[in-house]
């Protein structure tokens, strides 16, 4: 009978994730705790997967919604099946309007707009198609009434600094970033993307965790602690 207890007091306390590495557990602490809303609006540029490996799936069982953008239309079709609350747009982003060869991996999650990408260079490649691209501004404007979601993730596969980039951080902007900073350079070799971190420094933003692979921003007017850097 006490194992059973511990079980069920176990269970109770469990956290579930559907990250790759804990990224929304992370991120459902900061909404809770640092940047306090209920339930979050995000925008998922690069989502993958309603909800394998996808870091806004926690938020929507939890009754958020946002809108998910992927290049690839197998993907958006799985997210409009299993995440009808949500918007989602088949369509790549970058820092202008029109289109660009879109490089098709054997793991989709490895898909690139990126011509010079580590796994296209080592011949993953299974389809070269052309997408139309808008930017972020644009798809804001179409989607959001052109205000941004409270969190931005973004798991481009090297169009991720480009992005970011392209923000016009005047204007409106999200209250956190979720954003891969490493790249693949070789098998065994993963570098970190400092300038993408410094960047979003300089522009008001508080690092406040890495992944391994995903560093997690919140933008310091957001905070409802006032945290001495």
């Amino acid at each position: 009978m006490l194992n059973f207890k511990n079980f069920l007091l176990q269970r109770r306390h469990r956290k579930i994730s559907y990250s790759q590495c804990g990224e929304d557990v992370i991120l459902s602490f900061i909404f809770r705790n640092l940047v306090p809303i209920e339930k979050p609006t995000y925008l998922d540029v690069g989502c993958h997967h309603p909800f394998h490996l996808n870091n806004t799936y926690l938020f929507y069982k939890s009754g958020s919604k946002g809108i998910n953008v992927d290049a690839n239309q197998n993907a958006i079709n799985l997210f409009s099946k299993h995440r009808k609350r949500d918007i989602n747009v088949c369509v790549g982003v970058s820092d202008f309007n029109g289109f660009l060869p879109f490089y098709h991996q054997k793991d989709p999650s490895l898909s690139t707009f990126e011509s010079n990408n580590y796994n296209n260079l080592n011949k993953s490649i299974t389809k070269v198609e052309q997408i139309e691209v808008i930017t972020i501004s644009k798809l804001i404007e179409q989607y959001n009434l052109n205000k941004f979601p409270d969190l931005l993730c973004i798991d481009a596969e090297g169009f991720d600094a480009i992005i970011l980039k392209s923000i016009n951080f005047a204007g409106s902007i999200p209250k956190v970033i979720c954003v891969e900073t490493i790249k693949q350079t070789s098998e065994l070799n993963w570098v970190r993307d400092f300038d993408l971190v410094s960047f979003l420094e300089f522009n008001g933003y508080y690092k406040h965790s890495d992944t391994g692979i995903n560093t997690i921003f919140i933008n310091k007017t957001s905070l409802v602690h006032n945290i001495k850097w």
